[in-house]
């Protein structure tokens, strides 16, 4: 969060800010599906 400071004024870093927050909102994404596939699976195999 702190590197974006400087870099506001330039066109690049917008759209570097942009696909980081693309891959990050990826990765939540990806984890709470397998969060969720290993909750509904253990709730599954338990009964």
């Amino acid at each position: 969060m702190m590197y974006g400071v400087r870099q506001v004024r330039e066109p690049r870093s917008l759209g570097r800010r942009m696909g980081d927050s693309v891959i990050a909102a990826v990765c939540t994404v990806l984890m709470a599906v397998l969060c969720i596939g290993m909750l509904w699976t253990m709730s599954h195999v338990g009964q």
